[in-house]
């Protein structure tokens, strides 16, 4: 997301993602005006995490999530769908 707001020729730019994904994207591209979809989009699970947590994540291998197999394969299209943006 930083790397389109700052590549994208657009000087206003709509982010549908939690609100503190917003204030790097604007150090990044400070000539672009970021507009919330959502203002109220914020995650307090995701403010949790950070590159500390992630790496003694991987490192101990703790952590471990579980999800439902019928949910992961409902999940896996609007992923695949995201990743196929390029």
């Amino acid at each position: 997301m930083i790397k389109f707001a700052k590549e994208s020729p657009q000087k206003e730019i709509i982010v549908a993602t939690e609100t503190g994904n917003l204030y790097p994207m604007s150090k990044a591209a400070p000539e672009k005006i970021l507009i919330p979809a959502n203002p109220k989009a914020v995650c307090a699970f995701m403010k949790q995490n950070t590159l500390k947590n992630l790496y003694e994540s991987l490192r101990d291998m703790k952590y471990e999530i579980k999800v439902d197999p019928e949910l992961a394969r409902l999940a896996k299209a609007p992923i695949d769908k995201m990743l196929e943006i390029t």
